[in-house]
């Protein structure tokens, strides 16, 4: 006879918007009581595939003890079988942007896919792919809402770091995801009237592979989502506004860049072939959302659109023949010239580039921890 067990417990309540702690078992200095548990059905019987599990944790924002254990025993075949984790951001700055030769300066530890903005201020914000080893199992014991505000779940899930001058600090965000999902590629930029846009790609758990959590490998369409706000940190809730199916995978590392005419594109990498793109007149009503109608002739992975501060456009891409950080302008955001490479960093890939307001160009890219990848070999 199969045991069922109700956890006792109220249903899910999140954590408000910049509170990224675990709750407190006595509440804040405020005397506010902790938020009551959610609700978990433990029941040994129940399927424990990943599937399965991150099915559950969709539906009832948290999984029981037995359903954390095997989630785990989920975490330890991701990282036998993946090596992304090893991934570390670093950065060179550059006067013009095109050629990048400083020392590198180690930013963070088992980060990928990062995306740098510089503010009128000068303040970096960083945002990238956390994959601290601990931080699935230690969010799913604490916190499982915060699921929910940074799309932690397989290879996804978005950290922020601020840097205004004293050193970069850890920052908390709140994407307000109206359903669980896998959130990767991030793309974050300050805009003319003083507000700020996200994009990323989403992949929804019912669209994750069941044999890996490569989101590259999710089912077809892959939505890319836009929002905007006054804070970099918390974003309201996304529309999807693309669905790609191009490609051998169906593409990924969406970029978006403001165009001089008040429209923007968007550029989706191409793991094969050339990127394509779709063009905006207001950032919200997409041209042919299915079906892309840019071609940028480019191979380009892992793009990175900038304005050049001239009246152009740079697109800074991973050569997907090459394997080089290149870049590549544009005068109006839909006709391509490649310039070249613009570093020379052996295993370094998917650059973001930001101009700062003292003119310095810097570029945030990933580099594998050697050490990790001998381990991981092993």
């Amino acid at each position: 006879m199969t045991l069922l067990v109700l956890l006792a417990c109220a249903p899910p309540v999140a954590q408000p918007p910049g509170d990224d702690s675990a709750p407190s078992e006595t509440g804040d200095d405020s005397g506010t009581p902790p938020p009551p548990a959610c609700q978990a059905l433990e029941d040994p019987g129940l399927p424990m595939d990943f599937a399965s599990l991150t099915a559950r944790l969709g539906t009832q924002h948290c999984l029981s003890v037995i359903d954390q254990g095997a989630m785990s025993g989920q975490i330890d075949r991701f990282h036998a079988e993946q090596r992304v984790w090893c991934d570390e951001v670093y950065r060179m700055d550059s006067p013009d942007g095109l050629t990048f030769s400083t020392t590198p300066q180690q930013v963070r530890e088992h980060a990928s896919v990062s995306d740098v903005m510089v503010t009128a201020t000068g303040t970096h914000v960083v945002v990238f792919n956390d994959l601290s080893p601990t931080l699935l199992m230690d969010t799913l014991v604490s916190d499982p809402e915060r699921f929910w505000r940074q799309g932690l779940l397989g290879l996804g899930g978005l950290g922020m770091i601020v840097d205004d001058g004293a050193g970069f600090q850890d920052a908390v965000f709140d994407a307000h995801l109206a359903s669980l999902q896998e959130l990767i590629d991030p793309d974050l930029a300050a805009l003319a009237d003083g507000t700020f846009r996200f994009v990323w790609f989403g992949v929804p758990v019912a669209a994750l592979s069941p044999d890996s959590w490569d989101p590259y490998l999710s089912a077809e369409p892959h939505a890319f989502f836009r929002t905007t706000s006054s804070d970099f940190a918390s974003f309201p809730t996304a529309p999807a506004i693309v669905s790609c199916s191009e490609g051998e995978y169906g593409e990924a590392d969406p970029s978006v860049v403001s165009l001089a005419d008040g429209g923007e594109v968007l550029y989706a990498g191409a793991l094969s072939g050339t990127a394509k793109g779709w063009r905006s007149e207001d950032g919200v009503t997409w041209d042919d959302p299915g079906t892309p109608t840019l071609e940028s002739g480019l191979p380009a992975g892992a793009p990175d659109l900038v304005s050049d501060g001239a009246g152009g456009y740079r697109m800074y891409f991973v050569n997907n023949q090459t394997g080089r950080e290149e870049v590549a302008t544009s005068l109006d955001g839909e006709t391509w010239a490649i310039l070249g490479p613009v570093m020379d960093m052996p295993n370094a890939h998917g650059g973001s580039v930001a101009r700062a307001p003292d003119g310095t160009w810097w570029i945030y890219f990933n580099i594998p921890n050697a050490e990790c990848m001998a381990q991981a070999a092993e």
